[in-house]
């Protein structure tokens, strides 16, 4: 191997590394996220309740932390893909990173709506403003939005992917990429409403993610050693 291609792989490997931390921090602002909003319903037959709920310090800074959580998880999933690139499960790498990066940016509206819109009705309805729940029960019936809540379910099928490829790989610890299959799994029941699942799902994630993160850094850095 030529200077040039030792420089190439230092490159790559640095990146790779970088991502891997964006996704070990990825999974430390996802840990909480579930605990700070367990007594948030989300259901639209809830509307009242969920914007009074959502007029609260801890379900706003939960929203903020799902933000930063993505984005860095989005980061993340690009230097896994990278690392599992090189191995023999590049197909099914390929194929999570297009469904998780695909499906997710599709469902990101709704998260805007949940941090900014929903919060700023609870306040309203706090003053007084009853009429306002009427923007929700509004919003929920909007004929596209079928587009979002599908998109937030079949993101989780990437997660499952990922960590069929992780646990195939032989170059990851295998134990995160079955958490990657199992946060996939529970993340389905969790966005559906089931409170116990919106509890667990990120708790399970964030450790996926601290996992696999920890693993793909400890292996660019044994590659430069």
């Amino acid at each position: 191997m030529d200077s040039s291609d030792t420089k190439r792989t230092s490159i790559f490997t640095k990146r790779v590394s970088f991502g891997a931390i964006a996704l070990i921090l990825a999974g430390l602002t996802l840990l909480p996220q579930g605990i700070m909003t367990a007594n948030v319903p989300t259901a639209p037959e809830q509307n009242l309740e969920f914007a009074a709920g959502a007029n609260s310090l801890s379900y706003r800074f939960s929203l903020a932390l799902v933000g930063i959580s993505m984005a860095l998880f989005i980061l993340g999933i690009f230097a896994l893909y990278a690392h599992l690139s090189q191995t023999r499960q590049e197909k099914v790498a390929f194929a999570g990173l297009l469904v998780t990066v695909g499906f997710l940016a599709l469902f990101l509206p709704i998260i805007g709506f949940a941090a900014f819109v929903v919060p700023a009705i609870g306040a309203l309805v706090e003053q007084g403003h009853m009429e306002m729940i009427a923007v929700m029960d509004a919003t929920f019936k909007e004929p596209f939005l079928p587009i979002q809540f599908f998109a937030g379910i079949l993101w989780n099928i990437g997660n499952i992917l990922l960590g069929i490829a992780i646990w195939r790989s032989g170059t990851l610890w295998r134990w995160g990429g079955l958490l990657f299959i199992i946060y996939g799994v529970i993340g389905i029941p969790s966005y559906l409403d089931v409170k116990a699942f919106q509890i667990i799902s990120p708790i399970v994630g964030g450790l996926a993610q601290i996992a696999v993160g920890i693993s793909v850094w400890r292996f660019g850095r044994g590659s430069r050693e």
